[in-house]
């Protein structure tokens, strides 16, 4: 249905305003949200409140300067709604197929602050291009060409959910093994280190009786597998409690 408002004489039309939503789960907060999605799209009006976040970009205005072709992104802790006008001289099918594609990359830039799976990107297409489909039929041989371009396009935007969701399990076993290693890392400290706490100084001590009050701390490290850093730390430790006096 088209609207027209008449305003000081003039007749203009008002672009139609569509929805679409989509159920998730917000993992970080809207703060860094903001900051990420501002500096990812810098054509875009960026906001945020304590109950959501708010990714604007106005696409065109009216001869009154309102927003007349615009898409708005609502970010939920729960949902993402999106609001979008559809010019009275662009098919609705069309610009939900645009829409989509932007949502998807927005989408792509908020990976990590959304429980989001890639086959929600992947119903979002399928969805936006059954409609389409269902109108190119009305007339399949004058918009052939563009069926096989929007198709090209599905193509291109599956593959690059494919790649995020190889290159996110990709990290998820990096992470693992570096997690592992550290694990493994932290554990043969542990075992070098026998000595720490106040058997180290109990330790350090002994030493320095026995050598007349000098202390060579790298022998010292070698001979009792004990981290430089740590011979260090106990010394300065020992220094402040009064049991030896820093000369120098």
């Amino acid at each position: 249905m088209m609207i027209k408002e008449k305003k000081a004489g003039i007749e203009k039309q008002v672009p139609l305003v569509n929805a679409l939503s989509i159920n998730t789960k917000l993992r970080t907060n809207f703060t860094s949200l903001c900051k990420k999605l501002s500096s990812s799209l810098p054509n875009w009006k960026v906001l945020s409140t304590k109950e959501n976040a708010v990714a604007m970009w106005i696409e065109s205005r009216d001869l009154s300067q309102n927003p007349y072709k615009c898409i708005i992104i609502k970010l939920y802790k729960d949902k993402i709604d999106v609001l979008y006008t559809v010019p009275t001289d662009e098919a609705p099918t069309i610009r939900r197929w645009f829409v989509v594609r932007t949502l998807i990359n927005v989408l792509s830039i908020i990976e990590e602050d959304y429980v989001l799976s890639p086959s929600t990107a992947i119903q979002l297409l399928d969805g936006a291009l059954s409609e389409i489909e269902a109108l190119l039929k009305k007339d399949p041989g004058e918009m052939y060409v563009v069926l096989t371009r929007l198709k090209a396009e599905v193509a291109e935007l599956r593959r690059r959910v494919k790649y995020l969701e190889n290159e996110k399990k990709r990290l998820t076993q990096e992470n693992y093994a570096l997690s592992i290693k550290y694990e493994k890392l932290y554990r043969k400290m542990k075992e070098m280190t026998k000595l720490e706490g106040d058997a180290l100084k109990a330790k350090l001590q002994e030493w320095i009786n026995a050598h007349n009050g000098e202390l060579d701390i790298f022998l010292f490290s070698k001979t009792f597998n004990v981290p430089v850093f740590l011979v260090e730390k106990a010394l300065d430790e020992m220094v402040k409690e009064g049991y030896l006096e820093q000369i120098g």
